[in-house]
């Protein structure tokens, strides 16, 4: 498997880490889902991105598990592409 090179928390890692994970974030605190569509998060979870809600809140998946969170709970491993 290659490992392709992304930027973190300041620093170089490699995807390798996110195994499986084409657009991935790791949660750097907990996040208490308070609404239906909220995706509860615990410190230290890889979440799958799939899409950007707006500037603030983003939408990704971990498991079976899928809704929003915001954006300034999380550190961008694997980014989503730009849009055009």
């Amino acid at each position: 498997m290659k490992s392709r090179t992304v930027i973190g928390k300041g620093h170089l890692e490699t995807a390798l880490k996110f195994k499986g994970c084409r657009m991935c974030i790791r949660d750097r605190y907990d996040f208490s889902a308070t609404h239906p569509d909220d995706l509860a998060l615990k410190e230290g979870d890889v979440v799958q991105l799939v899409k950007k809600v707006n500037d603030d809140w983003l939408e990704g998946r971990i498991g079976n598990r899928q809704g929003m969170f915001p954006l300034s709970f999380i550190d961008i491993k694997v980014p989503l592409p730009e849009s055009t």
